[in-house]
């Protein structure tokens, strides 16, 4: 699944992906998270940042074609960006547990 994501996200960033994009170089397991993609909105600096509307188009596109759940992650301040999100993406799979959670809890 992860790749798959991935790959969605980089076609809605409009950018190539590069084998360093889509393995694990972190020294640890990615978590096995049957039925559920965590989407971190946010990014350390603004030019990394996805749009609200690009966000939009990435999670409406995962709605129609994955069953599971989408979780919405990151920091408190990000919390507008996720609403504006679910202005548009109106649907009970996609969570908004922006500035709700701890990196431990995800």
């Amino acid at each position: 699944m992860w790749v798959f994501v991935t790959a969605y996200i980089a076609q809605v960033a409009e950018v190539e992906l590069i084998p360093p994009d889509y393995t694990n170089n972190f020294g640890c397991p990615v978590p096995d998270r049957k039925n559920q993609i965590l989407i971190h909105i946010g990014a350390s600096a603004a030019h990394k940042r996805l749009t609200p509307m690009k966000w939009q188009g990435l999670i409406s596109a995962l709605v129609k074609n994955y069953s599971g759940q989408i979780c919405l992650i990151g920091a408190g301040e990000e919390f507008s960006i996720a609403e504006d999100i679910l202005k548009v993406v109106q649907s009970q799979k996609v969570v908004n547990f922006v500035g709700k959670t701890t990196l431990d809890e995800v």
